[in-house]
């Protein structure tokens, strides 16, 4: 019983720490898979070995996750949250144009080789 109520908890946790800007409403929506699982993880620790418990604590804990995200937009700076979108979207061009084996003009790096020749 400790575990349900525990988890009814976490929409509160989770504005909380948006509110204190440890994670962001970007963060959540892109770890959402990894949630799931952890959902489920914590379910299967706090709940007794059979299945059906564990799925009656998981699936309720994934839907207060859901509306932790949710609550949690509304708590959220939108400056902030636009400052993170773009700097998701450099990213993921950055990440695109080394795939293609391009650079930036900014990051591009000159290898210089000088030769020294030593005669004895």
């Amino acid at each position: 019983i400790l575990a349900f109520a525990f988890a009814f908890q976490t929409p509160l946790l989770m504005v909380l720490l948006t509110k204190f800007g440890v994670i962001n409403t970007v963060q959540m929506k892109v770890y959402r898979k990894w949630a799931f699982l952890g959902c489920f993880l914590l379910a299967s620790v706090l709940t007794p070995p059979d299945i059906i418990t564990q799925v009656l604590l998981g699936f309720p804990l994934y839907g207060l996750y859901e509306f932790g995200v949710i609550i949690s937009t509304w708590f959220e700076d939108p400056k902030q949250r636009e400052l993170i979108l773009r700097r998701m979207e450099a990213e993921k061009q950055a990440r695109k144009n080394a795939k293609q084996g391009k650079t930036s003009p900014k990051t591009k790096n000159k290898v210089v080789v000088k030769k020294v020749v030593i005669e004895e």
